[in-house]
């Protein structure tokens, strides 16, 4: 047997070509009969397009973790607040907490990802921010040398993975350690897309357990990873097809692994489907731009797939255009990366500040609640008692600049109706302050309800520093849950009058107790 490498006609320093052929027969013969059997190997940085996407990439992964390691602060942000309390231990981490739907999402295998980092790197809340700014580049790097394999050689349009991918418009990942759990689905149809792309329908075995086990894990990664399963369980059944038809000495387990792991992959869709009762599409909330990223497997899909169309001149137009458009939005997403990480971190250093300072949990989460967790998504204030549990399960196990937290002062509870006129409705009760008093907050009192025939209720309780009349200077809002009995939320500033309203009215629901807490030393 002999060897004979050929380079690429029109790049002929970028790739090498390994025909096997036979001694005896045409030498052109046997190397055209054996195109289908061609071994790319593809080197870097010997091509100038090779050249030119590599630098784009480098250049880009730079910027990347430039950016996290800038803008990055160690501070939770909105639903990974719920994490301190995994960290305490008041919320065990089990199946029911990894099966416990996040807004849309059941995420039990990312969950497991995201509190593995946490522990590995002393609960640093950047961790998962270099890890999705890690998995960006090594999935740009990964689809490159893809597209190349597929295509047989390097090509200038190669830059279209690393300006999709990289680039500061995915700030939301970058600068969110919450936003693994929604890069993994991501990272893993990636990376199950350039086994299909590479290999066919004809697999290796290693190749196909991997898939398998990729495809397997994707309807347990919440509602991006429910998406893309049908399309890739498909493939796995007709590979499954492809190998018990041929002669390969192992093909029927191949076949058994494809179709045993695309039946439960499909199984998983429907039960996980169920199950997350999805609502991507929440009336009156805005589409997510980190949303936009769920999206980048399909556009990657094209490109790749115009590697293997039977018109080289189709796609090469098809692959230039998507570099072409890539390239132009990039100027736009820097741009937009950088004026939300600006703002971002204007409040979070005026946070780390007052923390250093010595404030306590309670006037940080007055003075600061926007900033660490927005919600209600329509303004105002909620969920005070989580944070400030949250808050000093960190300042107890000392991590990072919450170590310098204060500790809350005692607080006395006083009925509003002691200090305050109380003219009201039956819709609300409205009560003036004269003079008008430094109220540091309010606690709400209400019987628990049975689960069992359960209506929801939210109380709102409004605060101004003028007349009712005029805007309200502060709000919050609270929905109860049938075994809550109290809710507390942080003023710390000049009130002269307040109201509370229900919904339900009060006359369905009766009305909470409201008491003020002041200080008791003060």
């Amino acid at each position: 047997m002999g060897s004979a490498e050929v380079g690429d006609a029109d790049e002929p320093a970028t790739a090498i070509t390994t025909l096997t052929v036979s001694s005896g027969a045409s030498t052109q013969a046997r190397a055209s009969a054996s195109g289908s059997r061609r071994q790319w190997r593809y080197l870097p940085g010997q091509s100038r397009p090779a050249g030119l996407v590599w630098s784009v990439w480098a250049l880009l992964s730079i910027t990347l973790i430039a950016y996290v390691a800038r803008y990055g602060h160690n501070v939770p942000y909105y639903d990974e607040w719920g994490l301190a309390w995994v960290l305490h231990g008041r919320q065990p981490l089990d199946a029911g907490w990894l099966w416990q739907q996040v807004n849309d999402h059941r995420i039990p295998f990312p969950k497991l990802i995201l509190v593995g980092l946490l522990s590995v790197f002393g609960w640093d809340f950047r961790a998962g921010m270099f890890f999705d700014a890690l998995a960006l580049i090594v999935l740009a790097a990964l689809l490159v040398r893809t597209a190349s394999q597929v295509r047989g050689r390097a090509s200038y349009a190669d830059v279209f993975p690393p300006v999709l991918l990289l680039h500061w418009g995915n700030y939301e990942y970058l600068l969110w350690n919450w936003q693994v759990t929604q890069i993994i689905p991501v990272a893993i149809v990636l990376g199950l897309l350039s086994v299909a792309m590479t290999s066919g329908l004809r697999p290796s075995f290693w190749a196909l357990i991997l898939f398998s086990v990729g495809v397997i894990l994707l309807p347990l990664s919440g509602v991006p990873g429910l998406a893309y399963t049908p399309g890739l369980a498909t493939w796995l059944l007709l590979a499954g097809v492809r190998a018990w038809r041929s002669d390969a000495s192992n093909a029927r387990m191949r076949a058994v692994v494809a179709w045993c792991s695309g039946g439960l992959a499909l199984f998983l869709i429907g039960f996980a489907g169920l199950a997350a009762a999805v609502g991507v599409a929440r009336p009156g909330t805005a589409f997510p731009p980190r949303y936009t990223l769920q999206a980048a497997p399909f556009l990657c899909w094209i490109f790749l797939a115009g590697a293997r169309v039977a018109r080289p001149a189709l796609a090469q137009s098809v692959q230039a255009a998507l570099a072409l458009l890539g390239a132009a939005a990039l100027g736009g997403n820097f741009v937009v990366g950088l004026n939300y990480a600006g703002a971002r971190d204007q409040q979070l250093t005026a946070f780390e500040a007052d923390i250093r300072n010595g404030t306590s949990p309670s006037e940080l989460i007055a003075r600061h609640q926007r900033t660490i967790f927005p919600f209600p998504e329509e303004g105002g204030a909620s969920w005070h008692d989580g944070l400030w549990f949250s808050l000093n399960v960190l300042r107890r196990k000392r991590i990072g600049a919450f170590a310098s937290l204060a500790q809350d002062p005692s607080f006395t509870e006083v009925p509003v109706e002691e200090v305050a006129s109380e003219p009201h409705s039956a819709t609300s009760r409205s009560y003036s302050f004269a003079p008008p008093r430094f109220i540091h907050g309010i606690r709400l009192e209400a019987s628990p309800h049975p689960l069992e025939g359960y209506v929801g209720r939210t109380t709102i309780v409004s605060w101004t520093r003028g007349d009712l009349g005029f805007p309200e200077d502060g709000r919050c809002i609270h929905k109860w849950l049938p075994h809550e009995t109290f809710a507390t939320c942080w003023i710390y500033g000049v009130v002269k009058d307040m109201k509370i309203s229900n919904a339900p009215t009060a006359g369905e629901v009766g009305w909470p107790r409201l008491n003020l807490l002041f200080p008791v030393d003060g």
